[in-house]
């Protein structure tokens, strides 16, 4: 089997891996490696494994630190305090004993949630210290740091290859004569997600544009670039391309957002990944 095949076969490695053995381990010839002698006969190696021990769980989030009506909505729709839903963890490429977690914290029924949280560790996973960014003003943003937002979403984390991480979300807010605000934002850590920079606006568009599903994505080998794409739906045209901006200085600053791709009229992107 070559390399690429070993990456790109997915679910069927398994399947691979034990027609190799047993075809590899045929009476003609003599064993190979890869199996064992028994009265005389060649067989395969035993392919369970024991698995390893249980590895005990700790629990990262708690009870909602936000006040209620933070977000001071104006829609309607109902607030679950207490729920956090679409966590994503990254690990730091310097130290692997470093992680950062992220998660919506009190999830609205009809989109968003009242605030994004963050958690890290710095011994493998074993204790976890809280910590929050002004993405929308449930966690502290407002009209002078850029947060002035009522809901935030789509949580997404990359460390960098000097061990920055980058905290990345969509956030939202309603608008006084109807609609909305959609927009990105991203903020950094240079100290293994304990402190956050305020967060940077990538974009923020009215309606009939919405700013949905993102990701980002640290360069693995240089600490200078890190790419950020998602889709930018445009209700008056019926489009959805897909977006997309990087930092060449380290999420100093980040390029005018611009579109790499199009699928045309009555079609959109979803799910966008560097």
């Amino acid at each position: 089997m070559t390399q690429s095949g070993w990456a790109h076969s997915g679910g069927r490695v398994s399947i691979l891996v034990v027609a190799a053995l047993l075809n590899s381990c045929s009476d003609d010839d003599s064993p190979p490696a890869s199996c064992i002698v028994v009265g005389g006969a060649t067989a395969p190696m035993p392919l369970f494994v024991p698995p390893d021990p249980p590895v005990a769980l700790a629990q990262v989030s708690g009870a909602s630190p936000f006040a209620p009506g933070c977000g001071r909505e104006s829609v309607c729709g109902t607030v679950y305090v207490g729920s956090e839903v679409e966590p994503f963890v990254s690990i730091n490429p310097l130290d692997t004993a470093n992680l950062v977690g992220v998660w919506q914290q009190d999830r609205w029924s009809n989109g968003g949630a009242q605030g994004l949280l963050s958690a890290f560790s710095s011994d493998g996973g074993q204790t976890w210290a809280t910590r929050q960014a002004p993405f929308s003003r449930c966690s502290g943003g407002n009209a002078v740091n850029g947060g002035d937002y009522a809901r935030a979403t789509d949580p997404w984390v990359s460390f960098g290859a000097d061990g920055a991480a980058y905290w990345m979300a969509m956030v939202i807010t309603d608008l006084p004569s109807g609609g909305e605000i959609t927009g990105m934002r991203v903020s950094r850590s240079t100290d293994g997600g304990d402190t956050w920079d305020a967060p940077i606006t990538l974009i923020q568009d009215p309606n009939p544009y919405t700013n949905d599903k993102n990701s980002i994505t640290a360069d693995p080998t240089d600490p200078l670039y890190v790419y950020a794409v998602w889709d930018r739906l445009d209700a008056s045209t019926v489009t959805g391309p897909a977006y997309f901006t990087r930092t060449t200085d380290g999420g100093a600053s980040w390029e005018q957002a611009r579109p790499i791709y199009d699928p045309g009229t009555q079609a959109q992107t979803v799910g966008n990944q560097i």
